[in-house]
C-alpha cells in the first residue's frame, strides 16, 4: 500500500503565523487586522483562509467594527463554511445583538 500523499505546505503559512502571533499573542487587534488582511489577500482560498477570516472577524469586533464583522459572522453562521465556527459564529452574533438592543 503506498504512504498517503502528504499535501504541499500552504506557501503563505508565514503570513498566517505572523498574523496569528500578533492575534493571539500580542493580543494587537489592530495590527492582527492588518495581518490577517495580507494573508487574505494573497491566498483567498487558502489552506487557512476560513480560520484567518473568523480571526478577521474577532478581530473588528474587538476594535468595536460591529458592524464590518457581523457579515463575516453571519457567514459562519448560515454554514457557508460548513460546520467550521458555526455555533461560536451564532453565539457572538447573539452577544453582538444583545450588546447593541437599547436597555
Amino acid at each position: 500500500m503506498p504512504a498517503p500523499a502528504i499535501s504541499a505546505p500552504d506557501p503563505h503559512a508565514a503570513l498566517f503565523a505572523e498574523a496569528h502571533r500578533l492575534h493571539f499573542s500580542e493580543r494587537a487587534p489592530a495590527r492582527a487586522l492588518a495581518a490577517w488582511d495580507r494573508y487574505l489577500a494573497v491566498a483567498p482560498e487558502g489552506r487557512f483562509a476560513p480560520e484567518a477570516r473568523y480571526n478577521r472577524a474577532l478581530a473588528l469586533v474587538r476594535l468595536g467594527r460591529h458592524v464590518e464583522a457581523m457579515p463575516e459572522l453571519a457567514a459562519f453562521a448560515s454554514g457557508a463554511h460548513g460546520s467550521y465556527r458555526r455555533d461560536d459564529a451564532k453565539a457572538l452574533l447573539d452577544a453582538l445583538a444583545r450588546d447593541a438592543s437599547p436597555p
